[in-house]
């Protein structure tokens, strides 16, 4: 992949962080293969690690992780300079519970259910940027 996607921008870049290897590797492949350029971390600590020292345009962060789970993950995550500012996306393959929703709604900027389908889930990454670049 060249610096530039077809219209002429630098690909966006996505830090995700799960702990499942299957889903890291799916979502890595997906998404890198529809032009995003992706860094996998396979738990909190790294991921967060890595934001302090890399910018992304989105994170897209597991909810059931241990010992941090992606909630209390996201709190720390919007704590740093680098991620304060960085949406997140929250996935899972479990159901979101209303109190999550009222909890963290404003911290989010999205929630993908797992699993996905390759081609679904890059529409919803690519609406995802059309929507927030306009913001």
């Amino acid at each position: 992949m060249t610096g530039q996607d077809i219209k002429g921008r630098k690909p966006k870049r996505i830090l995700v962080i799960d702990d499942e290897q299957v889903f890291r590797d799916a979502i890595v492949h997906a998404l890198s293969g529809c032009g995003f350029r992706c860094t996998a971390e396979e738990n909190a600590a790294d991921g967060i690690n890595r934001l302090k020292t890399e910018s992304f345009d989105l994170v897209l962060l597991d909810i059931m992780m241990e010992p941090l789970d992606g909630w209390d993950t996201l709190d720390h995550i919007k704590t740093l300079s680098q991620g304060r500012d960085t949406p997140v996306i929250m996935s899972s393959a479990k159901k979101l519970q209303a109190d999550e929703v009222i909890r963290y709604g404003e911290q989010v900027a999205g929630f993908l259910t797992k699993p996905f389908q390759d081609e679904d889930f890059c529409e919803d990454v690519s609406g995802f940027f059309s929507w927030y670049d306009l913001l």
